[in-house]
């Protein structure tokens, strides 16, 4: 949480009235169990109902979080941002629910599985699924509920935007292409780099610019 902190320019957010809530996903940060070897190991690994299971807890909690700021906490304009797992995550919510008044997504995954040995981590994952000869048709079938390309949005599209990268080896572009062939009308800010080199290429500042920018848009 201590690295999100650092890349959240909360002061400059604070001075326009906008207040940031971090939601720390299942099996990360301080919801890590002691025994899980770093932050996130258990959230996607070869536990095939564990892993799916936590992608169905991870938006229940985004979503609780939107009703929490938005019912308890009396505040407007709450909307979900997130990147690469996070940015997958809520697109998922968006799928499911309507009371978002915006989605900023960098990167977001579509296919979870898809393409996990294009990193560490989802190596590990790869490896423990083949542990258990876990049948290909099983997992796609199970993919396929978590799909945010295979469900229609209950969010509005014009209140979108997605930045995604067409040398991204982790969220290939016929992935993302599916996704907006569905979901018509969300605009995609395209861009030449990869998964992680887009992230890293835009830092905070440029990158709140632009969130700015398109919550301005959508109040005007």
């Amino acid at each position: 949480l201590d690295s999100v902190a650092r890349f959240t320019p909360a002061g400059r957010m604070a001075a326009r009235g906008t207040a940031v809530a971090v939601v720390a996903l299942p099996y990360h940060g301080p919801r890590k169990p002691e025994a899980a070897r770093f932050s996130g190991e258990l959230f996607m690994s070869g536990d095939v109902i564990r892993s799916f299971e936590s992608i169905l807890q991870a938006v229940t909690d985004l979503r609780t979080t939107l009703r929490w700021l938005r019912d308890d906490l009396g505040m407007t304009g709450v909307g979900l941002i997130g990147g690469s797992m996070g940015g997958y995550l809520a697109t998922l919510a968006a799928a499911v629910d309507d009371s978002p008044e915006f989605l900023y997504a960098l990167a977001p995954v579509i296919r979870v599985t898809d393409r996990m040995e294009a990193v560490p981590l989802g190596r590990h994952m790869v490896a423990g699924l083949a542990r258990q000869a876990v049948p290909s048709e099983v997992i796609s079938r199970l993919q396929d509920i978590v799909d945010p390309s295979l469900h229609d949005p209950a969010l509005p599209t014009s209140r979108m935007r997605f930045f995604a990268g067409r040398n991204d080896l982790f969220v290939p572009t016929n992935h993302m292409e599916r996704l907006v062939a569905r979901w018509q009308g969300v605009r995609v800010h395209w861009h030449d780099w990869g998964h992680l080199t887009a992230l890293l290429a835009w830092p905070p500042r440029r990158l709140f610019d632009e969130v700015e920018g398109f919550m301005d848009e959508l109040q005007s």
